[in-house]
């Protein structure tokens, strides 16, 4: 293999690892700063958890029915 194929295969692999890294702190992120904000309004503590849990199991699907 030349050089230039290690380069770039080498390149592509940070590349896709650094993208995933990424994604996974803006996922994480948006979860906490939602449930956090889901902890704030929320009055009852037991409605709070289930709609947090509801979150972090089905990813922002709940999240439109949450706001109304």
């Amino acid at each position: 293999m030349s050089i230039k194929i290690v380069s770039y295969i080498s390149f592509v692999i940070v590349l896709v690892i650094g993208w995933r890294i990424v994604s996974l702190i803006d996922l994480y992120s948006g979860f906490t700063l939602f449930s956090l904000w889901i902890w704030y309004r929320r009055q009852s503590f037991v409605e709070a958890i289930l709609w947090i849990i509801s979150i972090m199991l089905l990813g922002f699907l709940p999240q439109p029915f949450m706001c109304l």
